[in-house]
């Protein structure tokens, strides 16, 4: 029985014509209330009567009951060979605008609005806004699966010392080294083993320090290549010796995500002369991390030099811990400590085309005995010091004007 095309059961619905255009399912007990919509197509193997129901007078090669819901609603190009999918599937991939996601009780802090964006999309885009994005710091971000967030030249504002905004791949329990490893070593055993995977990153650390000259302490990271037991394959030799009694010694294991920024544009509020740290952004864990066209600038009056009392390096832009491939592709950095850094073992950094005046720092800066870099192309004025990295690995450089 139908009333302004409204069905109370299934079989009335189902026997109902297809002329009527629009039809209504309610208050059957197997199927949830909703508003269907005749449409065309080929839904041969689709129907499930709940979502994509078949009418008795026509076979589902030519159409379908179809339920209006962003979970149902049918999309389909209109080119020649396109398939019918459901409006969720046909969005899916792509970008999710932060703006859709801030709240009125977030204040004057876009960070919240950012997680819920990463939450509900890989693929985020920051709107143009006249006053830029102010960032509290707060609470990191765990990144599940490969992302890429489009900041889209706006400019991103720390709103107090600290880290702007923090990502990271998902992070499993600490483990613990069950022997001692030789520089040169590929394998290494660990506690808990079962649950890492191949492709894992894992990070050692501990408490020494190698080197007099620095403070920085023993930081290794590599992927997991093959795994046997306790046994762990890594994919780069070791470049220090582990000793189980080492002071501080553990073993971090990251579920890594690749990572793209695009037009990250980080203001830092830091004023000279004081000693509270600001970081743009600090990612954790990730591989083959691309950013296109970063860009960091801080205020002036900018200590770029040591002056006997005081030397200013609380300016970070982005910071890298633990990544594996990071790319650099046309940076700029104005009156910033260390436009881009590179810590905690972290390895395969390459960048293009810097940028800079008026830092303390001008290429990427390797630290925590990072490994491996290469910067091509470096145009720099009235920097404290173009090209400068300690405690790592493999440095090389070309194409520089200074």
């Amino acid at each position: 029985m139908s009333t302004n095309n409204t069905y109370f059961t299934l079989v009335d619905f189902k026997a109902s014509p297809v002329s009527e255009g629009t039809a209504f399912l309610v208050q059957d007990a197997a199927v949830q209330d909703g508003a269907f919509f005749w449409t065309l197509g080929n839904f041969t193997g689709l129907a499930d009567d709940l979502n994509i129901i078949k009418a008795d007078s026509t076979a589902l090669s030519a159409g379908a009951w179809v339920r209006q819901t962003a979970e149902s609603v049918s999309f389909r190009q209109s080119v020649a060979g396109a398939v019918i999918r459901t409006v969720q599937d046909a969005m899916e991939g792509q970008f999710v605008s932060v703006l859709e996601f801030y709240q009125t009780g977030d204040g004057n802090n876009f960070l919240p609005a950012l997680a819920r964006s990463l939450a509900a999309s890989s693929r985020v885009f920051f709107p143009e806004r006249s006053q830029g994005y102010v960032f509290q710091p707060g609470a990191a971000i765990t990144l599940t699966e490969d992302t890429i967030i489009n900041f889209n030249g706006q400019k991103v504002i720390s709103g107090s010392a600290g880290i702007a905004i923090e990502l990271g791949s998902t992070q499993s329990a600490q483990r613990t080294l069950m022997r001692n490893s030789t520089h040169g070593d590929d394998t290494i055993e660990v506690s808990a083993a079962a649950a890492i995977q191949v492709g894992d990153i894992i990070s050692l650390q501990s408490q020494v320090v190698p080197l007099p000259l620095h403070a920085n302490r023993k930081y290794e990271t590599s992927r997991v290549l093959a795994k046997a037991g306790s046994v762990l394959t890594l994919d780069d030799s070791l470049n220090f010796s582990w000793d189980t009694t080492e002071p501080g010694l553990a073993v971090y294991v990251y579920t890594p995500v690749r990572l793209t920024t695009q037009g990250f544009n980080y203001s830092c509020p830091q004023v000279d002369g004081t000693t509270d740290a600001y970081v743009g952004l600090r990612i954790s864990g990730c591989i083959d991390v691309i950013h296109e066209n970063p860009q960091a600038a801080g205020v002036l009056p900018f200590t770029r030099t040591i002056d006997g009392t005081y030397e200013n390096f609380y300016r970070w832009g982005i910071q890298h811990y633990y990544c594996i491939g990071v790319r650099i592709l046309n940076p700029s950095y104005t009156a910033m400590s260390y436009g881009m850094g590179a810590y905690g073992g972290t390895r395969n950094v390459r960048e293009y085309n810097v940028r800079s005046s008026y830092c303390r720092h001008s290429g990427c800066d390797m630290g925590d005995f990072a490994d491996g870099y290469w910067l091509e192309g470096l145009d720099d004025d009235s920097s404290g010091r173009a090209l400068s990295s300690y405690a790592c690995f493999n440095w090389n450089a070309s194409k520089i004007d200074v």
